[in-house]
């Protein structure tokens, strides 16, 4: 078909990448973006097995089943919030992230040091100590790079 014969109100124009104020999305917020949302989605299914499986751990557990079924829910809404965040470049989010991955490495601690069994509580413990600084690191390392604050919108000059 030609373009003499196709009314020009059809034809709209294609707006410039330049148009677009936001850098390119970078592949270390990308990387962590994937990381968040394994972590979310995994505390999602968490919270439905612990709702499935309520009688089953009553049992089994010291500790009250609707813990499960909460933090789950709580920590995968959240991670869900997070990667949101991170998929639209959101400004505050470097600040969120910073105390979310505090908040989330203490509540894992916590739940590992009061309410895991004592035989299984230094199970690969180097390896999960060793885990959660490479976390930390990881975490203040990427916001700390430049294009990844030009991402997000932060000018610190």
């Amino acid at each position: 078909m030609r373009r003499d014969l196709i009314p020009d109100v059809l034809f709209i124009p294609v707006i410039p990448s330049i148009m677009n104020s936001q850098p390119e999305r970078p592949l270390s917020v990308t990387l962590y973006t994937w990381l968040v949302l394994i972590i979310s989605v995994s505390n999602i299914v968490r919270t439905f097995r612990a709702a499935l499986q309520w009688e089953f751990l009553s049992d089994l557990l010291i500790i009250h089943p609707i813990y499960l079924l909460l933090s789950g829910l709580i920590w995968g809404i959240l991670g869900l919030i997070l990667t949101w965040g991170f998929w639209r470049g959101l400004i505050w989010m470097p600040f969120v992230t910073r105390w979310a991955v505090f908040a989330y490495l203490v509540y894992y601690w916590a739940d590992r040091i009061f309410l895991s069994n004592p035989v299984s509580r230094n199970t690969n413990i180097v390896f999960m100590v060793s885990l959660t600084v490479i976390i930390m690191l990881w975490t203040l390392w990427i916001f700390s790079r430049e294009n990844v604050r030009q991402f997000f919108g932060e000018t610190h000059e």
